[in-house]
């Protein structure tokens, strides 16, 4: 028999928030201090306001709990980002709308690992400016372009020297 938050954990797995949030306020009903079901509320909430207000609530309860103050951090650089970048001029996005992107998705769990562990979080690995040309035009190009200048130096050392 599955327990609410494992339901809700699913439900939430299958795209159905709606269900997964139900599951979720179950259980702190219940138990208003389980921290891994803040944890799982906060990827239900849409705005992230509501989430920061998820993970603050898991840092009352446990201020050690390293997942949640990685969450936090994450969620709070997101919104310092969106606050510093200049919003787009309106029909640049479609019809207009903005793509509102995840700050964390918690990864599920095996049944069987216990209610002590929580997942943590996956974060988007940063572009380095090297990402920016691949690899193998670069080598190709760098490769054409020193045949080509040692050619034409011994083209013109071939003809002053006959």
């Amino acid at each position: 028999m599955t327990t609410l938050l494992e339901q809700g954990i699913i439900a939430l797995k299958q795209g159905d928030k709606t269900q997964a949030k139900y599951f979720f306020e179950q259980v702190l009903q219940a138990d208003d201090k389980n921290e891994r079901a803040w944890l799982w509320l906060s990827e239900t909430e849409e705005s992230p306001a509501e989430q920061i207000r998820c993970i603050e609530r898991v840092l009352t309860i446990n201020p050690r709990n390293a997942t949640a103050r990685r969450a936090l951090q994450t969620l709070r650089g997101r919104q310092a980002a969106v606050a510093e970048t200049p919003t787009p001029a309106r029909g640049l996005l479609k019809n207009g709308a903005r793509s509102e992107r995840k700050p964390f998705r918690l990864q599920p769990e095996d049944a069987s690992a216990g209610e002590g562990r929580v997942a943590l979080p996956v974060r988007p690995q940063p572009r380095r400016q090297s990402d920016s040309l691949p690899l193998m035009p670069a080598l190709i190009f760098g490769t054409l372009s020193v045949t080509a200048v040692v050619g034409v130096l011994m083209l013109l050392a071939f003809i002053f020297l006959t």
